[in-house]
């Protein structure tokens, strides 16, 4: 008895301890250099033939796996974005919304604020990418 009740508190130790030491971000890179990044909490993956399904808080998002060149979990992975300046923004840029999907390409900001729905968007333009609300 003592055995059994031994085996069940080291299990349940260490499964307590294997979820205080989760992953904050689960990110997606497609072959086109488009990342997106997901919080990990409510999170759920799974696979279907050949698609990999990401839900989280009651949205789906389907991926083919030919397009993806890397999926991986991480701590703190998503990039810094700055709030735009007129030197990152000079031209035109792709602009996406929280949930990574493009939502324009060859844009202003200036265009994007009037144009583009009410909410934040990030404008991307080379390596550069810089956080807009529209109001």
């Amino acid at each position: 008895m003592k055995k059994i009740l031994f085996t069940m508190a080291l299990a349940f130790s260490m499964l307590t301890s294997a979820n205080a030491d989760y992953f904050d971000y689960f990110t997606v890179e497609k072959s086109d250099g488009l990342k997106t990044s997901y919080v990990s909490v409510n999170l759920v993956i799974t696979f279907s033939g050949s698609k990999m399904i990401v839900e989280h808080d009651g949205a789906s998002t389907s991926y083919d796996l030919n397009t993806l060149s890397k999926m991986y979990f991480g701590y703190n992975d998503v990039t810094a974005i700055q709030n735009h300046t007129d030197e990152t923004t000079d031209g035109r840029c792709e602009v996406f919304d929280l949930q990574g999907r493009r939502v324009a390409t060859e844009m202003r900001i200036s265009d994007a604020q009037q144009q583009l729905p009410k909410g934040v968007y990030i404008m991307k333009k080379g390596e550069k990418s810089v956080k807009i609300t529209v109001k």
